[in-house]
């Protein structure tokens, strides 16, 4: 699950749905999270598929 603007917490952002999520955080609000910035997460997530 990617979180953009910077703050690390869901809120109870579905929470059933992301029980067993990893999670990542970006500082970049949505309009400003490019497709740079998702590519970056997926190469965070590739080692552990």
């Amino acid at each position: 699950m990617i979180l953009t603007g910077g703050e690390q917490r869901r809120s109870n952002f579905i929470p059933r749905q992301s029980a067993h999520a990893e999670l990542h955080f970006r500082d970049a609000y949505r309009p400003a999270f490019h497709e740079i910035d998702f590519l970056c997460a997926l190469r965070r997530f590739a080692p552990r598929g």
